[in-house]
């Protein structure tokens, strides 16, 4: 009997372990083994094998899959997007072409060079640019216009047309499918 709960308890702390690698299935595998584990404890004790470090170990067990359990909760419930990463940020900033984007090129961004692939035609070296997205480890860009739109077409949503706009396209628009065709009015 103190075999198999030994084996039980240990697959809780291994799981428990390796939830701070595998997140999510982790933190259910550990509750899990926890839940059989003190299942196995309290049988333990209710046939008269009932010790001290019996519930010690059975202690230990419930807070570690209680707390495990509540971690495996909120991963649930949380939304995928909380999580940004720190290129997202990159999204909306300006910076300067190094090179002519015609259409890929070199810009620098916050400091940082980037390879990045311009959205309306070619940009000239020393330009100003403005990031609309990420592709992967490359940024795209458009020419930073200043009271003006860009020669050229808008496509949203698979749908172009030439819309009636004031402005350039906010990031979060840019991040709606928003992009820049080089065919000219």
């Amino acid at each position: 009997m103190w075999l198999i709960a030994g084996l039980l308890l240990g697959a809780t702390v291994l799981s428990f372990l390796t939830s701070f690698h595998t997140q999510l299935h982790g933190h259910l595998a550990t509750l899990f083994f926890g839940v059989i584990a003190g299942g196995w404890l309290i049988d333990m004790a209710v046939r008269g094998e009932a010790s001290a470090e019996l519930w010690l170990l059975f202690g230990a067990d419930l807070s570690l899959a209680v707390g495990t359990g509540t971690l495996a909760y909120r991963g649930i419930i949380a939304p995928a997007a909380s999580v940004l990463s720190p290129n997202s940020l990159l999204v909306g900033a300006t910076g300067i072409a190094l090179s002519d984007l015609s259409p890929s090129g070199t810009v620098r961004v916050s400091g940082e060079q980037w390879s990045a692939d311009s959205l309306a035609g070619d940009i000239a070296r020393g330009m100003a640019i403005t990031v609309m997205s990420l592709r992967g480890i490359r940024l795209e860009v458009v020419p930073e216009v200043v009271g003006a739109l860009p020669d050229g077409l808008f496509e949203l949503d698979g749908r172009s047309g030439a819309p009636e706009l004031s402005a350039l396209p906010s990031s979060g628009e840019a991040d709606a499918g928003m992009r820049w065709l080089t065919t000219p009015r």
